[in-house]
């Protein structure tokens, strides 16, 4: 990642903290214009589109959230927490079996 994605990205970690997620969507996608492989970036976005589907009930929003958290997992495929949230999306999916997949690999890599 580039320095000016990484700062991008982290002003959408702010505002995603802040519950922010518009802010946070406009950060995040911004770092992922100047780093189009910015792992974080990309999960991070995940987690805000995933968290507004939740809200809205939204099944193509959660289907984009997990097709971000499958491209940062091609990026960085040993990110616990990636493989957690790629989890929690699966199982809204009714995918039960594939998000159990992805928390068991999660738990392995986090002993």
């Amino acid at each position: 990642a580039t320095l000016a994605s990484i700062a991008a990205s982290n002003v959408g970690a702010v505002a995603y903290e802040r519950g922010e997620m518009d802010s946070a969507e406009v950060w995040f996608r911004h770092a992922l214009q100047i780093d189009p492989r910015h792992e974080e970036a990309l999960a991070n976005l995940g987690s805000v589109l995933f968290r507004r589907a939740q809200l809205a009930v939204d099944y193509p929003m959660a289907l984009e959230a997990l097709a971000l958290y499958e491209q940062a997992l091609t990026i960085q495929p040993n990110r616990p927490a990636t493989l957690r949230n790629a989890a929690l999306v699966l199982e809204a999916l009714g995918r039960p079996e594939r998000a159990a997949m992805a928390r068991g690999l999660a738990e392995r890599l986090e002993r």
